[in-house]
């Protein structure tokens, strides 16, 4: 992986009893403070230091102030920010809700151009070619997916906020903004998700919207499992049919693999299924000076086995929230460097 790369190369470089302290961007966010020796690290990756002994020597922690306040200023080479990526999406949906169908499924490409202009903005802009669908006529036309522009801010060590607005999945558009807070060193955070936002369709070449009038939000509590690499995750709802309702979700990861199940409870309805996000092959992808052509990193999926699709609707602005949220937990993160990297 990237970051076990990164600490090679730094490696390499050094003679010595040197410390290797590697700050963790995403958009030119700090998300991550990586610490090791060099010679921990030399010992590892020779395979002299076992992975028990070595899982003591490095450490990984969301609290990156002090490392990040050293590093203002000083020279970037190759940035992220003003560079370009077309990112080519394989979209597969199907529903069983037919008495004479087995499936009804749609199969579309989705290619999304991203970029930043600035620290923690990122814009979006994606458009949706079908190649198979019998989910309803909208499919068989191309039309745009997300469509969005987003800014997050680290307002301090334990404190993460994104805003976003523009055209979101599930066919809808607006505002939204979130929050999370970590707490107990890390093991446990506070998520609030809140939107304001109205349907958006695009037929006949026509946009089709309602008014921004409807409120959606969410309150949840994660935990991380260490010992089983597992997030759980409870919280309340105001989904986006402006219904209530609870939810809980169990995620684990397996390095670069993750699958979790999921459940709700509502006034109108309960539901639950599973979900992963999987690596996809040639997932390497070249180095990007100023304008990149890949597939993404993850291929996101959720089975919705209470077939509910009006009830316990959430909001979803990015393509494959389980791969977005890959640096949440440094656990999760430090397992994931051990595992790959003599692999």
């Amino acid at each position: 992986m990237a970051i076990s790369q990164a600490l090679d190369i730094i490696a390499s470089d050094l003679d010595g009893a040197f410390e290797i302290n590697l700050l963790i961007l995403d958009n030119s966010v700090p998300q991550k403070l990586i610490n090791v020796s060099t010679s921990d690290w030399k010992d590892f990756s020779s395979e002299i230091m076992d992975a028990e002994r070595f899982t003591d020597k490095i450490s990984i922690a969301y609290t990156t102030g002090g490392t990040s306040a050293k590093l203002r200023g000083a020279e970037v080479i190759n940035p992220g920010v003003r560079k370009f990526d077309l990112v080519i999406y394989p979209q597969l949906y199907f529903e069983n809700t037919l008495l004479n169908k087995f499936y009804e499924t749609q199969v579309n490409i989705a290619p999304a151009l991203k970029f930043s202009l600035w620290k923690g903005n990122r814009f979006t802009g994606q458009v949706i070619f079908p190649l198979q669908n019998s989910l309803g006529y909208e499919g068989d036309h191309i039309r745009p997916g997300i469509l969005t522009v987003s800014q997050e801010f680290r307002l301090s060590d334990n404190l993460f906020s994104t805003v976003s607005a523009g055209n979101f999945s599930n066919s809808l558009y607006g505002i939204s903004a979130s929050i999370r807070i970590y707490v107990f060193n890390g093991y446990c955070n506070l998520e609030m998700t809140d939107g304001l936002i109205g349907s958006s369709h695009f037929i006949d070449g026509e946009w089709i919207h309602s008014k921004l009038d409807r409120f959606t939000c969410s309150l949840a509590i994660s935990w991380f499992w260490s010992r089983f690499n597992m997030e759980l995750k409870a919280g309340g709802a105001r989904y986006i049919n402006e219904d209530y309702g609870l939810f809980a979700t169990c995620l684990r990861h397996f390095n670069e693999t993750a699958v979790g199940l999921y459940v709700q409870a509502g006034k109108s309805s309960k539901n639950g299924g599973f979900f992963f996000s999987i690596p996809l092959p040639c997932k390497r992808r070249p180095d990007r000076r100023f304008f990149r052509i890949s597939l993404p990193p993850q291929y996101g999926f959720t089975y919705n086995a209470g077939t509910e699709y009006f009830y316990g609707q959430t909001l979803t602005t990015e393509s494959n929230s389980i791969y977005e949220d890959r640096f949440t937990w440094d656990q999760s993160l430090k397992n994931m460097i051990i595992n790959l990297k003599n692999y």
